[in-house]
C-alpha cells in the first residue's frame, strides 16, 4: 500500500533544503580578512591553484594574468559649435604595477602566494582558514545572487554589470601560509527568485 502523498511531499522538501544547505553551506564567521589580495583580470590560471614559495615565481606565475594600463582617454568631444575638450585627468590602474608591488611587499619566509582561478561561484572572497588550523589553509569565496528589478534603473544596471563582471573568470592572488596545502571552498545561502524582470 502507498503513502498519500500529503506524508511524502514534506520528508521531500526537508531532503531537498537539507541538500541545498550542504551545497551552499553558510560561511564560518571565525575567517580572517588580514590581507584580501589582489585581484588580476588580463587571464586566468591553468591550474585550480598555484603555490608560488618566491618572487620569481610568483612573477613568472602571475605576471601573464595581469593587464596592462588602460590607455588614457582621448579628448573629449564638446558640444555643437564648441572645441574639444581636454581630456579627464585620471590615473589608469595598472595591474602588472600592483603585482609587482605586491610581491615585492610579501614576506616569502612567512608566506607563499597562492594564485587562485575564481569567477563564477567564486565570486567574492569571504576569507581565510584563522590561523589555528595548522593542517592546510583554505581560502574561501562567496557567491552574491543576482540583482533583481526595480527601485532606481541606475543602481539595478550598476549591480547588473557588477554582478556579470563577478561571473566572468578572473584571477586572486593571495598571502598563504608557508608550506601549507591551499584548499579552495565556497560559501553563501541560496539566491531567492526575483519578484521582477526588469528595473
Amino acid at each position: 500500500m502507498q503513502a498519500p502523498w500529503f506524508r511524502i511531499a514534506p520528508l521531500a522538501l526537508v531532503a531537498v533544503l537539507a541538500a541545498c544547505r550542504a551545497a551552499h553551506p553558510a560561511c564560518p564567521a571565525d575567517l580572517t580578512r588580514a590581507d584580501d589580495g589582489l585581484r588580476l583580470s588580463a587571464g586566468v590560471p591553468s591550474g585550480d591553484v598555484t603555490v608560488a614559495t618566491s618572487g620569481e615565481r610568483a612573477r613568472a606565475i602571475a605576471a601573464p594574468l595581469a593587464a596592462p594600463p588602460a590607455p588614457p582617454p582621448g579628448p573629449a568631444a564638446g558640444m555643437a559649435g564648441e572645441p574639444a575638450g581636454a581630456p579627464i585627468e585620471a590615473p589608469a590602474y595598472d595591474e602588472r604595477a600592483a603585482l609587482d608591488a605586491y610581491v615585492a611587499a610579501t614576506d616569502f619566509a612567512r608566506f607563499d602566494l597562492a594564485v587562485i582561478r575564481a569567477g563564477g561561484a567564486r565570486q567574492s572572497l569571504a576569507g581565510v582558514t584563522p590561523a589555528g588550523s595548522v593542517r592546510r589553509t583554505t581560502v574561501t569565496f562567496s557567491a552574491r545572487c543576482p540583482p533583481c528589478g526595480g527601485g532606481d534603473p541606475g543602481s539595478y544596471m550598476d549591480a547588473a554589470a557588477s554582478y556579470d563582471a563577478g561571473h566572468r573568470p578572473w584571477t586572486l592572488v593571495i598571502r598563504v601560509a608557508k608550506g601549507r596545502p591551499v584548499h579552495v571552498a565556497a560559501c553563501g545561502g541560496n539566491c531567492r527568485p526575483c519578484r521582477h524582470d526588469i528595473p
